[in-house]
């Protein structure tokens, strides 16, 4: 069995796994009292992106797999992390830090699927490039969270402008790294020959 192989029968273990249980955790938000409706609504973003998950491990997306389960795993980590924001102090039945970090454990195996199944000697550095950019992205990000206090207490013609420039930098970061990325991952699919 091929390293490719064994990482689409990984995927499609794992989506089958992170479907059943995002149902049944939608399930659980419904029942709950009170009803978690916020994380019944993620649960069921993580449930599509693990049905995505399943059907390319059973060979449903020929024409790019790898894009597929990493898409996969991008939802289910960002569905994850707001349904924990979410429900962190109204759902009790299950544990949402330990949910989220099953699911965030999920999403790396089928980001790590998704490498394997692609990723070449050429794509390493568009790979490594956009990964820069998002670590970046996340900097700044850290950097603004934790000089909030500061920021607030700017005057109104400093302040607005700050953000405005905050946001646009954090928004040409985070595009630029999801370009890279995608970018490594056709380069990867094709061989090596940029389009």
């Amino acid at each position: 069995m091929t390293m490719r192989n064994l990482a689409r029968v990984v995927s499609g273990i794992v989506g089958a796994v992170v479907a059943l249980s995002a149902a049944a955790i939608a399930v659980a938000a419904i029942v709950h009292e009170p009803r978690v409706w916020f994380l019944v609504m993620f649960e069921s973003a993580v449930l599509v992106a693990g049905v995505i998950a399943a059907l390319t491990g059973l060979g449903r997306f020929r024409e790019s797999p790898a894009l597929a389960l990493a898409c996969a795993g991008g939802t289910m980590l960002g569905a994850a992390a707001l349904g924990w924001a979410s429900s962190r102090s109204t759902f009790s039945t299950v544990d949402p830090e330990v949910l989220f970090l099953a699911h965030a454990a999920c999403a790396a195996v089928l980001g790590v699927c998704a490498a394997v199944m692609v990723l070449r000697r050429e794509s390493l550095r568009p790979l490594v490039v956009g990964v820069a950019l998002g670590l970046a992205c996340v900097a700044v990000l850290a950097g603004a969270w934790a000089a909030r206090g500061q920021i607030a207490g700017l005057v109104e013609g400093v302040k607005y402008p700050l953000a405005i420039i905050g946001f646009v930098v954090v928004m040409g970061l985070l595009s630029a790294s999801v370009h890279m990325v995608i970018h490594a991952f056709e380069v990867g699919a094709q061989g090596g020959e940029a389009r």
